[in-house]
């Protein structure tokens, strides 16, 4: 082994090294990676930490095929964008602390180096700014690539036309590969083995109000077939347009309407009531991988 035509016994990452082995035609090799046994993972999908670039104003949408580099390789990638949304009023707080730390100078976070496989995350169909928090994506490649955990990305738009572009970048996004998702099949990922990442998309379904039954209870309409099985979703919760909260009961009758209690509600029951509760919804999740109609609450 030699650096700078100097003979050396160890070297680090990082290093320029020459390497002499012998009966072996350097011609047979164009480039490649030298690692101990097992290190270094053949990826045909992972989980990545994603970042778009702010110089690049287009959409980058899930779904939709990308050419990503990473180590010595440029390869057509699909990504699945997702991030745990902001509790609500945490924004604004956010906002403000911006505001404040912009006037102190840029603060860079640290970019995440593990993926929680236990938390829920939010389907994107598009990535979103830096300034929206932490964001990941699921790539799965055209074709597997040998590459260490923890490897640089970027994707970029390589065909763009620049001439006609306003901001003329092809950067799209970067990032850093955190963890490999295996895979069973040799012809694409095993859906199988991603149900155990949470990405869910938030749904609702709408119905009518039939009638008041009482002060806290409504018989609803609209939303079940005729003599449905409503056995999966009793508990479930609903509102009305005012914001009412109450949970489903079972079936009333067998016309497909249905009871819904409203333990905290106090709904007029007089003759001359008006302006009462018209709509009900009922707001669930859909994961992405799993069961795909299965609600989650």
């Amino acid at each position: 082994m030699q650096m700078f035509r100097k003979n050396v016994k160890r070297a680090s990452q990082g290093d320029r090294l020459g390497i002499c082995v012998t009966a072996f035609d350097a011609k047979d090799m164009e480039r490649g990676l030298a690692s101990a046994i097992g290190t270094v993972p053949t990826v045909h999908a992972a989980i990545v930490h994603v970042k778009k670039i702010r110089y690049y104003k287009m959409p980058i949408k899930s779904g939709t095929k990308w050419p990503v580099t990473i180590g010595h390789y440029t390869v057509l990638a699909k990504p699945t964008f997702f991030y745990v949304p902001p509790a609500e009023g945490a924004a604004a707080e956010g906002a403000a602390a911006e505001g404040a730390a912009s006037a102190a100078g840029p603060v860079t976070a640290a970019d995440p180096t593990e993926f929680d496989w236990n938390q829920e995350y939010l389907y994107l169909d598009e990535l979103l700014s830096a300034k929206a928090g932490t964001q990941w994506a699921l790539l799965e490649f055209d074709s597997a690539i040998t590459v260490p955990i923890g490897s640089k990305l970027i994707g970029s738009r390589l065909d763009a036309d620049v001439e006609r572009m306003q901001n003329p970048c092809r950067l799209a996004f970067d990032g850093r590969l955190l963890e490999e998702v295996k895979q069973q099949s040799a012809h694409g990922v095993s859906l199988a083995n991603l149900e155990g990442l949470k990405i869910y998309k938030p749904k609702s379904r709408d119905g009518a109000v039939d009638r008041i039954m009482d002060g806290q209870t409504l018989v609803g309409k609209n939303f079940f077939a005729k003599e449905a099985d409503m056995t999966a979703f009793l508990g479930m919760k609903m509102k009305t347009e005012f914001g009412d909260e109450g949970t489903l009961d079972g079936p009333f009758g067998k016309t497909g309407k249905f009871k819904v209690s409203f333990p905290n509600a106090k709904f007029d029951v007089s003759k001359d009531a008006k302006g009462g509760p018209k709509k009900l919804i009922m707001e669930f999740r859909k994961f992405v991988f799993g069961d795909k109609h299965a609600m989650i609450q």
